[in-house]
């Protein structure tokens, strides 16, 4: 091997390194927040759950490959069970890491089944599945948005007048 090609494998290695390492600290630095966040709201926290995703069935369920529920908050708020994670998966038909990432942050919240009526004026990052209120948005999960995300679905199933309601 010539000495120019060498020095370009040492140099590929040491930034794969490098960047194993800072992706690993990220990650130790999110499970220490949401493990602090689960501790002050009575949550449960996992660092990964491979089950969750293949609990839902619609978008942005359902698609993809390698899909991953990351950083997993479970408990109560405001009244409601809720599940809270961070999503991602590869695109169909893309090997993992020949394609970018599709990343969602989720709020699922658990309450009566709604009408049909009341599905149907959902926004386009909510929908019912059964008598779960599922909403996302695009990119990683943070506290702020995971916040943010929970009080503004609470906020939605608050205001639902009782008819809308099945049983």
């Amino acid at each position: 091997m010539n000495n120019g090609l060498w020095w370009l494998v040492v140099v590929f290695v040491v930034l794969a390194v490098l960047g194993a390492v800072a992706m690993r600290a990220r990650n130790r630095q999110k499970d220490t927040a949401y493990t602090t966040l689960a501790q002050q709201y009575g949550w449960r926290y996992l660092a990964e759950d491979p089950q969750l995703p293949a609990r839902f069935t619609g978008e942005p369920f359902g698609t993809g490959h390698y899909r991953k529920a990351r950083f997993v908050l479970s408990g109560q708020y405001r009244g409601y069970p809720m599940v809270a994670f961070d999503y991602s998966f590869s695109p169909p038909g893309d090997g993992e890491g020949s394609s970018p990432t599709h990343r969602y942050s989720v709020v699922v919240l658990t309450t009566r089944p709604p009408t049909p009526q009341l599905a149907a004026q959902l926004p386009a990052n909510q929908r019912f599945e059964g008598a779960s209120l599922i909403t996302w948005i695009r990119g990683r999960m943070d506290a702020t948005k995971l916040m943010g995300l929970l009080n503004s679905t609470c906020d939605a199933l608050d205001q639902v007048p009782p008819h809308l309601w099945q049983g």
